[in-house]
């Protein structure tokens, strides 16, 4: 059984963790990080860059974790699907929140707050498209 989708998944998730923890690290001691672009200190220093009283960084850290532990449930039991597959389209829907924010509210991109963005996105639809093909890839 070839195990592509759910590698690329796990990778894209670990991806995210360790962006949002750089994120998180760098605001922490009063600077930006960006992986490029010059505009990622407007985007999360902006007043959308807390969610619930905490930085967006740090809310990012936690989610992925708990998606990472989802998914390797997941990965184990059936059982577990429903609660992973929630917390990604939760997931998805904040990643199109935050994108709309940095187009149209804010004109500003963060590239790294993008690549999270956008990974979001890419774990829901290689889940679904995993479980479409009746198998993992």
């Amino acid at each position: 059984m070839n195990r592509l989708f759910p590698s690329i998944i796990i990778v894209l998730i670990l991806l995210n963790i360790a962006l949002s923890s750089l994120i998180f690290y760098y605001s922490t001691q009063g600077e930006t990080f960006c992986t490029f672009g010059d505009f990622c200190a407007t985007v999360q220093s902006s007043s959308y860059g807390n969610l619930f009283g905490m930085p967006v960084s740090l809310f990012g850290i936690f989610s992925f974790a708990l998606l990472f532990v989802l998914y390797i449930l997941t990965l184990k039991t059936t059982a577990f699907e429903p609660y992973f597959v929630f917390s990604a389209i939760i997931g998805s829907l904040f990643a199109l929140y935050f994108i709309f924010i940095q187009l149209f509210l804010l004109r500003a991109f963060c590239f790294s707050c993008l690549i999270i963005d956008v990974s979001t996105l890419f774990i829901l639809l290689l889940f679904l498209l995993q479980k479409h093909r009746g198998k993992l890839l």
